[in-house]
């Protein structure tokens, strides 16, 4: 369960645990925030098979994208 700039829970049957955000934003664009988070958990759980490795990416790659204007980054 994502908590915006809390970080996220994250769990199984078994356990369950709270994954901080450690970085503080001071603004930024939510816009693709989430989609952003999904694509980080699923590329790193894939590659890791570990629950709480992934939402650590997951709150880092959503933290990134939050701190760029708009839902695509710019062009290169």
């Amino acid at each position: 369960m994502k908590l915006g700039k809390e970080g996220c829970y994250i769990g199984n049957q078994e356990d369950i645990n709270k994954v901080s955000q450690k970085r503080q934003l001071t603004g930024g664009d939510t816009t693709g925030a989430g989609d952003a988070f999904s694509a980080g958990f699923i590329a790193d759980y894939l590659n890791n098979s570990d629950l709480y490795s992934a939402a650590k990416r997951a709150n880092e790659v959503a933290f990134k994208c939050v701190n760029k204007i708009g839902g695509r980054p710019p062009g290169k």
